[in-house]
């Protein structure tokens, strides 16, 4: 410290007789010492900068740390949301770190891996060279590139499209004309591209958007365009459209289609606008698993169901339509037989809370989310979901479900989150349908508190002694669940549902059922629970001496369905995913 002190002090007094002497010295003298000064001030900083904890750490973790700045701004509205699963980020978000200092900037510049994303928006256009030095800052890597609403021009070099492998072209007002041209140059590694319009476009003849020059291509998603893709793609495995206006839409995606041989998920989107022709030609799509309709009509799901060739073994089918666009003359008494092919292995009916997109922060704290409802039945090589707003799905849940042959040997049923207190019509519908169910032993009933807080154990599911037939039924064994998730839903409340205190779970309402006679034919009620909930030892009693085996489980998570594998997507991106969809 001392010896500092001595240098502190020499340093004053060079620099006092620097400033009493400036008036004689030289213009050139004066700026050679100025330039020094600054050169000793920048080392200085430099010196102080070293002393940071941050800057301590060795350079391949503060590159980690950099690689987890960028981000796709998820604040913004014209926000990239890649349908399939993306990559995709913000590198720009890196440019003010590298600038911070001399250590992070070295460390930036000199990890090839930071750059390899392109984030390119119509603000960037107006910076010269700002495109040419990211990609060289990337090296020789292959390249994920966004364009939001910027001119396509700014990529468009054989550097840069020979290392492309992701590719979103999103807000394209301006620039759709010129996509015809843009994809004639080679694109030899790209393997997903989305190209998005921002607003429903007109008719603009036959002209058809060349792949040919991307051999590699599996993953595609075209939104809101008025024109289409053409070419042999027998590399593409994941193709989804979402309202298309073409002349002649759907004839000309069925051509496509056939030649995507290994296709395997297909995921139509609002396609309404266009008439469907009267005989589809069935498609040869042998690796083909997945296959979503999301708010279609009817006559356009008949079509794709015959051009699929459906049903067939091996197929997962979901029909989701929240909205309200009508299913009219539907065959819902044909789906389950045809789609989950042979005797269904499981049966769920559960609810989906749906927030409407329209309401803001400032509506009315009233509103609710709507609640959807689905039916999801699976066999070792279909499974098949449709799902539609409750009030709507409800009235043709016995033409789904009941008196189906292929639910005739069903032996457990999943009703997930329909509490009996949002809908006693609901409620009604569903328990004369497992009345129906003629080997139905085991009855599974889930209950998230994260989405319905006043839940409480009910058996009025369950159907009642005085509404079975003389058969009777075969169901003996009932296990309620009732616990939290991670649904959004609970972020609104305080604490984490880790950190809320064990709250006592009343089972008066199940007694009561009990004392009324009408599930004397219970053999077994199993209570479980996580964590945030107990039940009391004298409660139990009670139950028990209505029912021969009572038992209370703690649990360490609300179960869910364990599906097929061909029910399960990889590459769905969770931030597009539909409600109530099974991937």
């Amino acid at each position: 410290m001392e010896e500092h002190l001595k240098t502190k002090a020499r340093v004053d007094s060079v620099l006092r007789e620097l400033q009493a002497h400036a008036g004689e010295m030289s213009s050139s003298m004066i700026w050679e010492l100025h330039g020094l000064m600054l050169e000793t001030a920048t080392a200085l900083l430099r010196a102080s900068n070293y002393k940071q904890p941050l800057l301590r750490l060795p350079n391949e973790i503060l590159g980690q740390i950099m690689d987890y700045i960028p981000d796709l701004r998820e604040d913004k509205e014209d926000n990239l949301r890649p349908f399939w699963r993306s990559g995709a980020a913000d590198t720009l978000m890196l440019l003010p770190i590298s600038q911070t200092c001399h250590r992070l900037r070295a460390v930036a510049l000199g990890d090839p891996l930071l750059w390899r994303h392109i984030y390119a928006t119509c603000l960037l256009a107006g910076t010269d060279g700002c495109i040419e030095e990211l990609v060289s800052r990337s090296e020789e890597l292959p390249l994920t590139i966004v364009l939001m609403n910027a001119d396509p021009s700014l990529i468009l070099s054989p550097k840069v499209c020979i290392r492309a492998q992701e590719l979103h072209m999103v807000h394209m007002d301006m620039t759709v004309y010129i996509l015809h041209t843009f994809f004639q140059l080679p694109w030899p590694e790209l393997q997903v591209l989305s190209l998005t319009h921002s607003e429903e476009t007109t008719w603009n003849g036959d002209n058809f958007i060349s792949l040919s020059q991307a051999p590699r291509l599996r993953y595609l998603h075209l939104q809101h365009l008025s024109t289409f893709v053409s070419g042999e793609m027998p590399s593409l495995t994941h193709i989804s459209l979402s309202m298309l206006h073409l002349r002649d839409c759907h004839a000309r995606m069925a051509a496509f289609l056939s030649s995507c041989p290994n296709l395997v998920n297909v995921t139509l989107d609002r396609m309404n606008h266009h008439t469907t022709p009267r005989r589809p030609q069935p498609l040869v799509l042998p690796r083909l698993k997945r296959i979503t309709f999301h708010d279609m009509t009817t006559p356009v799901i008949q079509f794709y169901l015959t051009v699929f060739s459906c049903p067939r073994p091996g197929l997962a089918l979901q029909i989701l339509s929240p909205g309200e666009v009508p299913l009219r003359r539907f065959p819902l008494a044909n789906l389950l037989p045809q789609y989950a092919r042979g005797a269904a292995s499981s049966l769920a009916i559960s609810g989906h809370l749906q927030q409407d997109e329209e309401d803001t922060d400032d509506d009315d704290d009233d509103d609710e989310p709507k609640l959807l409802l689905s039916v999801t039945a699976y066999s070792e090589t279909n499974a098949f979901r449709i799902c539609r707003p409750y009030e709507v799905l409800m009235q043709h849940l016995h033409r789904i479900v009941a008196g189906e042959s292929s639910l005739a040997n069903l032996r457990e049923v999943c009703i997930v989150n329909v509490p009996v207190s949002y809908s006693a019509r609901l409620t009604d519908i569903i328990s004369s349908v497992l009345a129906s169910l003629p080997a139905l032993e085991t009855l599974t009933v889930v209950l998230d508190h994260s989405q319905f807080a006043r839940a409480r154990p009910n058996l009025r599911n369950l159907p009642r002694s005085s509404d079975l037939s003389l058969k009777g039924t075969r169901l003996r064994t009932v296990r309620l669940v009732h616990g939290f998730s991670k649904h959004p839903i609970s972020e609104h409340q305080s604490g984490s549902p880790s950190e809320r205190p064990s709250v006592k779970l009343p089972l008066s309402k199940v007694l009561a059922q009990l004392l009324s006679r009408q599930y004397d034919y219970l053999d077994a009620l199993i209570l479980q629970t996580t964590r945030h909930f107990h039940i009391d030892g004298s409660d139990l009693e009670e139950v028990a001496e209505h029912i021969p085996t009572v038992r209370h489980e703690t649990i360490d998570a609300l179960p869910s369905m364990k599906y097929p594998d061909f029910c399960y997507e990889p590459a769905s991106s969770s931030k597009t995913a539909f409600p109530a969809s099974l991937w």
